[in-house]
């Protein structure tokens, strides 16, 4: 469809052009589910948990539905995300679209969480093609437009948590800083469970004792997004399923899990004893929020040297 604009005829695709026919989504469905039982060679075991992950995920998907069901988003805006590459050492910054939801669906005593939906606007130029050298701004109207449709699909868009702080929220260069330091932290959290893991694999290899009963763990990334107005909140993944705290950073720990508090050390051992991660908590063993403690001396604010 063409709609008249201040801009002149600009193109708005119907409501059903991208989708499929209900006949087509039973097919696809149909065939999908066939796929998981056509294997013959499947020992009853395998076809087991092949169809409980096949529910899993219908569960999984549910419950995202049921987390958009009842979102109330602001006016989408373009806005700067920024994360930090622990590699090089510096801050990356792309555009995006983001709609944060009117009301805070958490609070707790330092910081309220919202929903938000974010799409992508910066696409990376193909060399092979003439015409994608001839771009030279991140992005156009047409990825203004596709970010536009993209935001309606609810089901299939990632939860984002924006968070920020409740009583520093408004002042805006000490709350961006407070943002870009705590995805440092979290970002070199999810370094260190990276060499974790490097470090259980190679011991269980090398010694043949196995794992000793240490998981794989890994930590959220997280970004920065900047509205335009200036303010700032820290983001990252919903995450669905039963949340845990291990220790605190206080010195506590609490339930029966070994694999965080291994970690906790490691860290402390693998930094010659310059930092350590704690208030390990999360879903299962994907953390998020760490704190790290480090000895003032040794604090110089590059991850590089951490």
């Amino acid at each position: 469809r063409l709609k008249a604009s201040a801009y002149g005829a600009m193109f708005l695709p119907g409501k059903d052009v991208f989708r499929l026919s209900g006949d087509v989504q039973a097919s696809v469905r149909a065939s999908t589910r066939s796929d998981l039982h056509s294997h013959h060679d499947q020992t009853p075991a395998q076809a087991r948990i092949i169809e409980d992950m096949w529910e899993a995920a219908q569960r999984a998907r549910a419950k995202i539905r049921k987390q958009w069901s009842d979102f109330s988003g602001q006016p989408p805006v373009i806005a700067k995300r920024r994360y930090f590459d622990v590699m090089t050492d510096r801050w990356v910054e792309e555009p995006v679209m983001v709609q944060l939801d009117e009301q805070p669906f958490g609070r707790g005593a330092v910081r309220e969480c919202f929903r938000m939906k974010q799409v992508q606007l910066y696409v990376e130029p193909d060399e092979n093609k003439e015409e994608d050298k001839k771009v030279k701004a991140p992005f156009s109207f047409f990825t203004v437009a596709r970010g536009l449709m993209e935001l309606k699909h609810s089901e299939r868009r990632t939860i984002w948590v924006a968070k920020r702080s409740i009583l520093d929220f408004k002042r805006r260069i000490l709350h961006r800083k407070g943002c870009e330091a705590d995805c440092v932290y979290q970002t070199m959290a999810k370094h260190y469970a990276e060499m974790f893991n490097r470090e259980v694999h190679r011991c269980s290899y090398e010694t043949g004792m196995g794992r000793c009963g240490a998981h794989d763990i890994d930590f959220l990334l997280t970004h920065v997004v900047e509205l335009p107005d200036g303010y700032t909140y820290g983001a990252e993944s919903f995450v669905i399923g039963d949340y845990e705290k291990h220790n605190t950073n206080g010195g506590f720990t609490m339930g029966a899990r070994t694999t965080p508090q291994a970690f906790s050390y490691f860290t402390f051992i693998r930094s010659n004893r310059r930092l350590m991660i704690v208030d390990i908590q999360g879903v299962g063993d994907l953390f998020t929020d760490p704190v790290i403690h480090f000895l003032p001396s040794h604090f110089t604010g590059s991850v590089a040297h951490v």
